[in-house]
């Protein structure tokens, strides 16, 4: 315990890496405040409004405003470029009916010209933009879970893929089981963007990454180069009770890291861009159509999170473990340059149905993809067998 608390001191009072974290921490939320302001947030008034109506009467009404929206500001346009009030009514009318046909009825919206918001009207069409898709995807959600059914007995019915005991027919079949469950589920709309633009952030895990590297560097480094561990080699104990105590450091410090960096990267999203509700599925974002995993938007941050962690500590392990294993710093960098090598051929050269796609999703490059683990619909062939990406990332 004494050896333990004599490190965690002399790390806890190391300037640098208190000012290599807290600048971590400036450049993470300048860099998602740059992703955050990249992106169109949908309304809350906007999202109540149509939340409740069926999805085709809300596509149908949504897509009928966007396109008074769209034709109040093509007269405005014209108005800008015309004077004569006879052009402007048929260069207009000319648009209309080029663009939404003979049925448009253009006298009320000429009446209404006078009174138009051109600001208000663009910021509402990029709105009802986003609000479209979202409805159109709500539709053809349940469609195309229940084509399911119809594509596993095609494929069945090919020689390359029923072949009895095969990882291809129980990859099908599995396929087909996982995805039975999401004929039941309720997808609703809602705001997405704050969940995808979190997702998407590599950058926090590359600044963790290098977080790691300076505290590896300081924990492990620094005495090996002052000649301080002949003089532990020579205690009673050895060296074996100062690097445990180290590599406890060494994950303490590493969890600090990693709530300091992904702590302010939620506080962010929930500030700039906000998580919507918590409580709807995570297959109403059509990012996750392809999610076989029940899983409320709530529980698929609880377990990104999770994953991320528990990578972010297999990373420090790795490195320590180079660390101890090399009495150069040369060596350091050649050791993790080869694992990065390796890990990112198998990563990109794989192919994920290939029999080898084991090594293509059990890789620190794969853990890291968190948000493709659940986004992409991926089974590990593992001696035969199909397991699923997410199951197995967590458990082995």
């Amino acid at each position: 315990m004494r050896i333990f608390l004599g490190e965690l001191n002399k790390n806890l009072y190391n300037k640098t890496i208190w000012f290599l974290l807290l600048s971590f921490l400036a450049l993470s939320v300048f860099l998602f405040t740059q992703d955050a302001h990249s992106v169109t947030k949908l309304d809350t008034d906007l999202i109540a409004s149509y939340s409740d109506m069926p999805v085709d009467e809300a596509i149908h009404l949504a897509s009928n405003q966007r396109k008074v929206n769209d034709l109040l500001m093509a007269l405005q346009n014209f108005r800008s470029i015309y004077e004569d009030v006879k052009l402007i009514e048929e260069a207009f009318k000319d648009y209309a009916i080029s663009f939404y046909g003979d049925d448009v009825d253009i006298t009320e919206l000429l009446q209404m010209q006078d009174e138009v918001d051109m600001d208000r009207l663009a910021t509402e069409n990029a709105q009802l933009y986003y609000l479209i898709s979202q409805l159109e995807y709500m539709e053809s959600y349940h469609e195309f879970i229940l084509s399911m059914d119809k594509r596993t007995e095609n494929m069945l019915k090919s020689s390359l893929f029923n072949k009895e005991k095969s990882f291809a027919l129980r990859n099908i079949l599995k396929t087909q089981s996982d995805f039975e469950q999401m004929k039941t589920i309720k997808i609703s709309i809602g705001n997405d963007v704050g969940v995808v633009t979190l997702s998407k952030f590599v950058y926090a895990d590359i600044l963790l990454i290098a977080f790691v590297f300076v505290l590896c560097y300081y924990i492990f480094s620094i005495e090996r180069e002052q000649g301080l561990f002949k003089i532990l080699k020579s205690t009673v104990n050895g060296r074996l009770p100062v690097i445990l105590s180290k590599i406890s450091i060494l994950l303490l410090l590493t969890i600090v890291g990693f709530s300091v960096i992904y702590g302010s990267v939620i506080f962010m999203t929930n500030r700039l861009l906000g998580f919507g509700d918590l409580s709807r599925y995570i297959q109403s974002i059509s990012n996750f159509r392809d999610c076989s995993i029940v899983l409320t938007v709530g529980e698929y941050l609880l377990y990104f999170l999770l994953i991320k962690l528990m990578v972010i500590l297999l990373v420090a392990l790795i490195l320590a473990l180079f660390f101890q294993l090399s009495k150069s710093s040369a060596l350091i960098y050649l050791l993790m340059l080869g694992f990065t090598c390796v890990e990112y051929l198998f990563y990109i050269l794989i192919h994920p149905a290939s029999v080898l796609n084991l090594l293509k999703f059990i890789n620190i490059l794969s853990f890291f993809d968190t948000y493709g683990m659940f986004r992409i619909y991926n089974n590990v062939n593992l001696f035969g067998f199909p397991y699923g990406r997410v199951f197995l990332s967590l458990y082995l």
